[in-house]
C-alpha cells in the first residue's frame, strides 16, 4: 500500500503541474491518502498488540496450570499436556 502511495504521489505533483487539478484538489488529497495509510499502520500495531496479550495471557495461564501440576506431583503426564490436547477428566476406555 505504501508502494502504491510512493508512486501516487509523483503523478498527483505531475497533474499539479499541468493545471489539469487545482493546488487545492491535490492537498485534499495528499492529506486524505496520507491518512489512509497511516489508519492501515495503525490498525496493524493495535492488531500485534492485542496478538501479543494474548499470547502472554496464554503463556501465563499456562505457566501456572504447570505450577500447579509440579505442586501435586503430576508434571509431564500426558493428560495434563494442554498442547497434546488431552483431557484427564475424559477416558475413552
Amino acid at each position: 500500500m505504501i508502494g502504491k502511495l510512493d508512486q501516487l504521489m509523483p503523478l498527483l505533483h505531475t497533474l499539479e503541474i499541468h493545471e489539469v487539478v487545482t493546488s487545492k484538489a491535490i492537498d485534499i488529497q495528499r492529506s486524505l491518502l496520507k491518512r489512509q495509510v497511516m489508519e492501515v499502520a495503525q490498525t496493524a500495531r493495535n492488531l500485534a498488540s492485542g496478538l501479543r496479550r494474548r499470547m502472554n495471557a496464554l503463556a501465563r495461564e499456562s505457566a501456572a496450570v504447570g505450577d500447579a501440576d509440579k505442586a501435586r506431583g503430576r508434571a509431564g503426564s500426558p493428560e495434563n499436556d494442554p498442547a497434546r490436547g488431552w483431557d484427564a477428566s475424559r477416558r475413552d476406555d
